[in-house]
């Protein structure tokens, strides 16, 4: 046969290695199955010089039309492959993600058991699969599965102020809380109620002496307490309005307190229940009533006010407000301790803290028929952070503590307990509420 004479048996077992790698060849094995293919389509005598150059034109455009189909599918095969590749790198990646994501959730919230409910397991899966890395906590799933038990918080303390401020981090992946339309509702019906509630006058809470009022949670109590002590020994003058005789002056300028002087000391002083319990409307009618009352003959003047306002205007259509308002709005207060009777007082708070500025209680303080003077005036957020998180860990970890509320209330409201007092933390450390304790006397 001559060599330069293409022979048909040639030209149709290439076709069919052609038609073997296109049909049944997997696609990352194309590039590799394809390239021997081509190379013995090239060795064939009908590409050599001397026979492309004696065809005709109608011969020419069956060779040329072959050949341009043959290149064709090789870059079609060549293309799929590297999409092939690129795919395996994809799910590779996918596969790290999900490792990471979960281990991500796993600083924020930790199972109380040794499985993770499914649901957060599919929120780490979403997580994975969209473009960024971000993993929203949905509010109302996480306070329903902390009440029954099934998670926990990890470092409340610390990961709460970034988580409600949406700054919350691990390694690549970002948090935040995510509100939907029931909990807004939510808010904004406390809200409605909490301003169209009224009280009458007889129903206001009164004044107390600092030791008998049991309205005061723990919490705050040790807060003022410590606040006194250090107004009464950094200030001569307030140790003399606050009693005199309880106090000792070695050098004119600091105080030093005994364990029974110092008890003495809290006996001449009167509380004013907190304003936070106080329908905004009724705000300025109870402090008029309250003014009156402490300047009635045989009381000492010497009042301590506590309260909490928002220095940052919050809308009620806002995700801030929402996150603000689960502290507030819990069926038990501040420091709910057995039942309703003892839950820190018989007046719930009100939507006042998150409406209310600095400012406007200190002109009502100062103002009307019997108006007071400001002795002192400081913000004591941290201290009262710090106080309710050692509430949070005191029923945590304290067995009497713990059995105590838990026999009272149920393990539920016990676990509620904890997780609003670390929130309520959390908002006056992250700064959208501040806490204030104000030393009041009579104007000379």
């Amino acid at each position: 046969m001559d060599p330069n004479t293409p022979t048909a048996s040639s030209l149709l077992f290439l076709i069919k290695k052609f038609r073997e790698v296109i049909s049944y060849a997997s696609a990352s094995d194309h590039a590799y199955r394809i390239r021997p293919t081509i190379s013995d389509f090239l060795t064939l005598p009908l590409l050599s010089f001397k026979y492309i150059a004696n065809l005709d034109h109608s011969q020419a455009r069956i060779f040329i039309l072959i050949l341009l189909l043959l290149i064709a599918a090789a870059l079609m095969l060549n293309y799929k492959s590297s999409l092939t590749r690129a795919g395996r790198r994809t799910s590779a990646t996918a596969g790290e993600l999900s490792v990471s994501a979960i281990h991500a959730l796993s600083k924020v919230i930790i199972p109380t058991c040794s499985v993770w409910p499914q649901y957060y397991l599919d929120l780490a899966h979403s997580a994975e699969n969209s473009e960024t890395m971000h993993i929203r906590l949905p509010l109302n799933v996480l306070f329903r599965d902390i009440r029954q038990g099934r998670i926990e918080l990890r470092s409340p303390s610390t990961d709460l102020p970034l988580l409600i401020e949406g700054e919350f981090v691990v390694g690549s992946w970002t948090f935040d809380f995510g509100i939907d339309l029931n909990d807004r509702a939510k808010a904004l019906k406390w809200l409605l109620w909490g301003e169209l509630t009224f009280f009458p006058d007889e129903a206001f809470p009164k004044p107390r002496n600092f030791m008998e009022d049991e309205n005061v949670s723990d919490a705050e109590r040790a807060v003022l307490a410590e606040y006194c002590l250090q107004y009464a020994a950094r200030s001569p003058q307030g140790a003399k309005h606050m009693h005199s005789r309880d106090v000792h002056h070695p050098n004119g300028t600091d105080v030093t307190f005994h364990a029974e002087s110092s008890h003495s000391l809290f006996r001449h002083i009167t509380l004013w229940p907190s304003l936070d319990t106080v329908p905004r409307a009724l705000t300025e009618i109870f402090i008029r009533n309250t003014q009156k009352q402490l300047n009635k003959p045989g009381n000492n003047g010497v009042s301590v006010l506590s309260f909490t306002t928002t220095e940052t205007s919050l809308s009620p259509l806002t995700k801030k407000f929402v996150l603000a308002v689960l502290p507030f709005s819990r069926g038990l207060n501040g420091n709910a301790k057995y039942d309703d009777k003892h839950s820190g007082g018989t007046h719930t708070r009100t939507p006042a803290p998150l409406l209310t500025p600095l400012p406007h209680i200190l002109a009502l303080l100062t103002s009307g028929p019997h108006a007071q003077r400001v002795l002192a005036l400081s913000n004591l957020s941290d201290a009262y952070a710090l106080s309710l998180d050692a509430h949070a860990t005191a029923l945590e970890y304290d067995f009497a503590a713990r059995r105590n509320f838990i026999r009272g209330v149920g393990v539920q409201r016990w676990r509620e307990e904890r997780l609003y007092a670390r929130w309520e933390a959390a908002l006056l450390r992250e700064g959208t509420v501040t806490r204030w304790a104000v030393v009041l006397g009579r104007k000379e």
